[in-house]
């Protein structure tokens, strides 16, 4: 997410409607931004990847979890985090 950022727009635009979906994947982590906003959104990289590396560690299979989310105060959007089945 931070080369997206540096290489590329930092910012990027998800879509109007119910359910629309960003995901990025890296090795065995995924990571979902998820719009249930009716309006269309901008977010970026940088504060996606930031939020990644916030809940990544907190919910590993140590403490018993296999991911977590990170829901807006409005709950019209969320960024997941889990482990991809490899």
């Amino acid at each position: 997410m931070r080369f997206f950022g540096q290489n590329d727009n930092d910012t990027f635009t998800i879509g109007t409607g119910v359910n629309n979906t960003v995901m990025l994947a890296y090795k065995s982590c995924e990571t979902f931004y998820v719009n249930q906003d009716p309006v269309e959104l901008s977010y970026c990289f940088h504060d996606w990847a930031d939020v990644v590396d916030y809940v990544a560690p907190n919910c590993q299979s140590t403490q018993n979890a296999h991911g977590g989310l990170c829901v807006a105060d409005d709950r019209q959007w969320f960024i997941q985090v889990q482990t991809n089945a490899q």
